[in-house]
């Protein structure tokens, strides 16, 4: 996990010639809430996000996703989103998240294929990116790009 490192010199180190005492706080860890009502799906996502030190928070319909971000809003930086969901479909669920809670990153996920009309409206709606599931393998990467923006 990256490190920030503050550099504190107190007054008697500078006149002893000692080096400087140096403090290091780890950055907060980051968290990303998958919605999915396929357990396996979040299962694997998760599979992929915990080893690179991403804490991950799960939701299976668009309503839990919602009362949760109620809840826990600002510890979540990111969300990973499946576009079709009974109930609340992820489209309903990216607008309201775009009125509550701009601030969060929003990668739009579904089964069909790259390029789909789904994927493109996920993005207008307000989708920071968009990923097929049938490129699960790039997760890691996308929601890493998304943290750091």
């Amino acid at each position: 996990m990256p490190l920030i490192s503050t550099a504190q010199t107190s007054p008697a180190a500078l006149s002893l010639g000692t080096p400087s005492a140096v403090a290091a706080a780890p950055l907060p860890q980051p968290c990303v809430l998958i919605v999915d009502d396929d357990p396996h799906f979040r299962a694997l996502a998760k599979g992929l996000l915990a080893p690179l030190g991403i804490s991950v928070a799960e939701a299976e319909t668009g309503r839990e996703a919602l009362n949760y971000l109620k809840l826990h809003s600002q510890g979540v930086h990111a969300v990973v989103l499946d576009i079709f969901m009974p109930g609340r479909d992820g489209l309903e669920v990216i607008k309201e998240m775009r009125d509550s809670y701009s601030h969060l990153k929003v990668l739009s996920v579904s089964g069909v294929p790259s390029g789909s009309l789904y994927l493109q409206i996920s993005s207008i709606l307000g989708a920071d990116a968009v990923l097929s599931k049938s490129e699960i393998e790039r997760l890691p990467t996308v929601v890493l790009d998304l943290l750091e923006r």
